[in-house]
């Protein structure tokens, strides 16, 4: 190594926390540290060793993809008291479970910043919920929660879709398809997660809002349970549940807008459903903005 080289490692690890990025420029894909507008190549293992490169660009000028490409995704079901309560309403428990209401995804659920979630033939639109991504960092098994701040690489913003009608009667099967899981914009890999709000713009009016403070299950205890479960891998990504309540557009609550639609065999109140030309923008404090459209597939 040079001494340039040696010089930017250095700098690179004098950092109290980056911003990783995953992007295409010129028909490469490489990871990037993204500062003051300018991503620089790194080299290296993200999830290991790495240095920052001699490779300069413009933020404007790459493609950010998804910030990371997992073997799997996980998911904790409604886990905030305030949302829990909003769905469930009169069924709310007095006592939490003791174990997280776990879900998976599969990685060809992923999807990045400005793609298209698609809605498939037969399905009417989709339903979701923006929520805090935690991306692992390293190989899990049985870890305690004291131990997992150093199984974790960092955060991002997420999307949990998923297809209303079929969850009616198999709610994972509802949430696994391709490009159900918009992740990104990057990864921020410093965050004070305690008391963050987390909120949903559905063509430039906020449907949903929450905030970090009202998790059931803290990211401690849900990734320690996850991985007394599952085999957690190098970026895997958790998502951290639906928070909150659905916001008020135009004076009225979401739930009487006209796009949504009342499955009342599934919860007493009804799930929203966007439709193909959508624009949606999640939005994590101390991360940033992942817009998305939905779109029909064709």
């Amino acid at each position: 190594m040079n001494a340039t080289s040696q010089q930017a490692a250095r700098d690179v690890r004098s950092e109290a926390g980056l911003t990783v990025v995953r992007y295409e420029k010129g028909g490469r894909t490489g990871y990037g540290i993204l500062e003051k507008g300018r991503v620089t190549a790194i080299q290296g293992d993200i999830f290991g060793e790495f240095t920052a490169g001699d490779r300069h660009f413009p933020l404007d000028e790459v493609v950010l993809l998804a910030p990371i490409e997992p073997r799997k995704v996980y998911g904790v079901g409604m886990n905030s008291h305030g949302y829990r309560q909003y769905r469930m309403g009169a069924e709310y428990p007095e006592a939490d479970p003791a174990e997280p209401p776990v879900f998976e995804k599969s990685g060809s659920a992923i999807t990045g910043p400005h793609s298209h979630l698609l809605v498939q033939e037969g399905m009417t639109g989709i339903s979701g919920s923006p929520e805090l991504a935690v991306i692992m960092k390293r190989r899990a098994s049985g870890i305690a929660e004291d131990e997992v701040d150093d199984y974790i690489l960092g955060y991002s913003a997420s999307f949990d879709a998923m297809y209303p009608e079929v969850a009616i009667r198999d709610m994972l099967a509802a949430k696994d398809f391709p490009t159900s899981c918009p992740l990104g914009p990057w990864i921020k890999t410093s965050l004070d997660t305690s008391d963050l709000e987390v909120s949903l713009s559905v063509n430039g009016k906020v449907y949903h809002q929450g905030f970090t403070r009202d998790f059931i299950y803290d990211i401690p205890r849900v990734v320690s349970f996850l991985s007394s479960r599952y085999v957690l891998e190098p970026g895997d990504v958790v998502l951290m549940g639906a928070m909150g309540r659905e916001a008020h557009v135009d004076g009225k609550s979401a739930d009487f807008v006209d796009r949504f639609t009342d499955l009342g065999e599934l919860r007493p109140v009804a799930y929203p459903k966007y439709q193909p030309g959508d624009r949606l923008v999640v939005r994590v404090q101390g991360v940033g903005e992942l817009p998305f459209s939905i779109s029909r597939a064709e």
